[in-house]
């Protein structure tokens, strides 16, 4: 009587028990060929802090684009961008910008900034990698006495 219930136990815990390995193994084999991978699934975005906006991007191992806009209320002058590439060997890109002093941005206007002449170093190329934004700025009405930075984030195919 005992050895019945104790049968019906086992034959319960080996019929799951199996069924749970295949779900295992069929989830490591999806994994191992890249169908879970994060990075194919998630899509292309680039966020700015507040009054900063990015609305376009283009990214490749040797240069970068950025289509930011100026949203602060007044005109702007920006005197810096960087962009650094997260992970495995990070690597840091400087906007060469135009003047010296930087490009004035008025508020609504969008302005495209790139890495110019100066080649990037990024790795991954075709695949997704996640970058940080720094962007330097004084506002035109205030003066250069008062510099700002404001970072951003970007996730983007490299091309």
């Amino acid at each position: 009587m005992f050895r019945k219930k104790g049968q019906a136990a086992l034959e319960f815990l080996m019929t799951y028990g199996w069924a749970i390995l295949v779900v295992l193994v069929v989830i490591g084999a999806l994994a191992y060929f890249g169908v879970l991978s994060p990075q194919s699934i998630l899509p292309e975005k680039c966020v700015m802090g507040t009054g900063l906006s990015c609305t376009d991007h283009q990214v490749s191992a040797t240069s970068f684009t950025l289509l930011l806009e100026n949203g602060m209320g007044s005109p702007i002058n920006i005197t810096g961008l960087s962009l650094t590439q997260v992970g495995g060997t990070s690597s840091t890109c400087s906007a060469v910008l135009v003047p010296v002093d930087g490009p004035v941005v008025a508020n609504g206007a969008s302005i495209a900034i790139a890495n110019g002449t100066t080649p990037c170093t990024f790795t991954d190329t075709g695949s997704k990698a996640k970058f940080n934004i720094a962007v330097d700025y004084y506002n035109v009405q205030t003066g250069a006495a008062y510099p700002h930075t404001i970072t951003g984030e970007l996730f983007a195919e490299m091309r």
